[in-house]
């Protein structure tokens, strides 16, 4: 019997396993759970009970939606029908506690949850129907135009505070514009008890309560953001807004600094934007331009705006505070170079796209309270990946993305696409507070939605979206769809728990340290960010993928795992060859 090949397996299999040890651990799934039923589904924002551990969810919903013992039935319109309804749910221990509806016969949707310290939990997103219900609270839109096949009113934002523990609706405020749509798309708890919301308006103004908050700044329908600070009870406290006079701008997102600053963040168009007194200048204007605008609530001023842009669109899509009084952030670049400018625009942060030219860079940077840019790390890929949400933890942060490259890095972290051509993937990944990557995990599968929001407490991430397959594994949670056995399946909702101390002592820095098994995310040794510490950056800087001193040890799994199949293939080659020379010459 002739060996050679079994000895060439065995090479085979033993760098196989070689390579594999020397992927760093990830985090694992720790369950999940659907929500589901017929046409589209989607959890918009997820939130983590900090004193129960219990999830809450909000999204939105067309036809039906069941969670476990509960079934809620979306208003259709009498004419057109499939439109949305909003809903609230949370899960408690290892059961659904509730879940909570509203809306009318036209499409209205959630966007954001917030629980502030004592426990209120509010969410805030948008109607389209003439009247929508909150239990027993109701909203009338402002726009009285009737749903038919061919015209429909324009949405209007509101804010509704819900009890967390029995669903009932408690309060509704909305808002109003004239002639075009307005919408919330993020909240926060405020230091006054109450919370902040930021959102988008393309109406002539926005009032409240028949009192002008601000004019739209835009001609034609364009977008101009706005920020709103109520109080427990539902009263006004404070707003203002951030705007581009020459063409759309839209917040995406929202968040509290650890010294109270309030963060927005967004893109814009125009040839500036402002947040009167400050305002950012665009890289090349009629492309999208990421912006940070600082508002501090003490004295109600903004204090600075800082940028992200280059030569081609670039746009933030989500911020999280750190533990120091800043910020981190997630953007997608399609620029050649992208730069993180402060406010002073007297330094910048250069990193280049990494992918053929016109794809997208998914980018993750921070920012200090001051505006200015500490770090910018990118994750890389040929093709075009996009960027979801971010969540800080400790010593760093999870994020969440899509990807349609073949595959992608991140830094020493790979994973690698599907087998779908016409989907993006899902991917999460890990990073330290000094850029460093930590770890990057591949969903398995395509379909994904466009957002799947993150929170992040106590060690457990959980994250949202919703799903297009006949099914979903979350490791050993396997979550069907509701139109499994039908040609084709709508979208539903769903979450799932990342357990980052799963079968590890990890629960702090020093046990990370000692167990060569945890993810340690307060060692940055493998630092692969661009810090920009030159002020004048030659437009050539790091792209996330090179190494600092430390890490030219550290090569990719990736890299190892080929290396070493090649030189196992080579020594099998040569094996095998000096056994048929020795057939032979028998």
């Amino acid at each position: 019997m002739n060996r050679v090949p079994w000895v060439f397996l065995t090479v085979i299999i033993l760098s196989s396993q070689t390579a594999a040890s020397a992927v760093s651990n990830h985090p694992d799934w720790d369950g999940a759970q659907g929500l589901t039923g017929w046409w589209e589904d989607v959890a918009s924002d997820v939130l983590i009970d900090e004193s129960t551990g219990d999830i809450f969810v909000t999204g939105t919903y067309r036809y039906d939606l069941h969670a476990g013992p509960f079934s809620l039935a979306a208003q259709q319109h009498h004419d057109s029908g499939n439109t949305s309804d909003i809903f609230v749910a949370r899960w408690s221990g290892d059961n659904w506690a509730w879940i909570a509806t509203a809306g009318g016969p036209d499409n209205d949707w959630a966007s954001s949850l917030a629980m502030t310290n004592d426990g209120s939990l509010y969410v805030a997103g948008a109607f389209r129907s003439n009247t929508s219900t909150f239990g027993t609270h109701q909203l009338s839109n402002s726009d009285t135009t009737p749903r038919t096949l061919t015209t429909s009113p324009t949405s209007e934002a509101f804010l509704a505070r819900i009890d967390p523990s029995n669903g009932d609706w408690m309060w509704v405020s909305g808002f109003e514009g004239q002639a075009h749509s307005d919408w919330s798309v993020a909240i926060e708890p405020s230091a006054s008890g109450g919370v902040y919301v930021a959102g988008n308006y393309a109406s002539n103004s926005l009032v409240h309560d028949g009192t002008t908050l601000m004019p739209g700044w835009g001609d034609g329908g364009l977008t101009d953001a706005f920020l709103v600070e109520f109080s427990s009870s539902g009263a006004l406290l404070a707003h203002s807004s951030i705007f581009d006079p020459d063409a759309s701008l839209e917040v995406s997102d929202l968040a509290v600094t650890t010294e109270g600053m309030v963060l927005l963040a967004g893109h814009y168009i125009g040839q500036a934007a402002y947040a009167v007194p400050n305002k950012t200048v665009n890289e090349a204007p009629g492309y999208s331009e990421g912006f940070v605008a600082a508002w501090q609530p003490v004295n109600q001023t903004w204090m600075w705006m800082a940028s992200i842009g280059g030569a081609g669109s670039d746009e933030i899509y989500s911020i999280s505070p750190d533990e120091e009084g800043g910020a981190y952030v997630l953007a997608r670049s399609s620029s050649p170079v992208t730069y993180s400018i402060n406010p002073d625009n007297s330094s910048r942060i250069s990193i280049p796209n990494s992918g053929i030219s016109g794809t997208t860079d998914v980018l993750v940077s921070r920012i200090t309270g001051h505006g200015e840019w500490l770090w910018t790390s990118s994750a890389i890929g040929a093709g075009n990946d996009d960027a979801h949400s971010i969540a800080a933890m400790d010593g760093g942060a999870v994020v969440s993305g899509g990807t349609a490259s073949f595959a992608m890095t991140f830094g020493s972290h790979g994973i690698q696409k599907s087998d779908d051509p016409l989907n993006m993937d899902l991917w999460l990944a890990g990073i330290g507070d000094s850029g460093a990557w930590k770890w990057a995990l591949n969903a398995g599968m395509a379909k994904w939605p466009e957002a799947t929001p993150l929170d992040h407490s106590g060690g457990v991430s959980v994250l949202g979206g919703s799903f297009s397959t006949t099914y979903v594994d979350f490791d050993d949670s396997r979550i069907w769809n509701w139109d499994n056995e039908s040609t084709y399946q709508w979208p539903d909702a769903f979450f799932a728990l990342l357990n980052h101390n799963l079968n590890q002592d990890c629960t702090d820095a020093d046990d990370a340290s000692d167990n060569s098994g945890c993810t340690n995310f307060d060692d940055d040794s493998s630092d692969n960010s661009n810090t920009g510490q030159d002020g004048s950056d030659d437009g050539q800087g790091d792209n996330g993928g090179s190494a600092g001193p430390e890490e030219t040890s550290e090569v990719g799994a990736l890299g190892i795992l080929v290396v070493l199949l090649i030189v196992g293939m080579i020594i099998g080659i040569i094996l095998i060859s000096r056994s048929e020379e020795e057939s032979s010459d028998e």
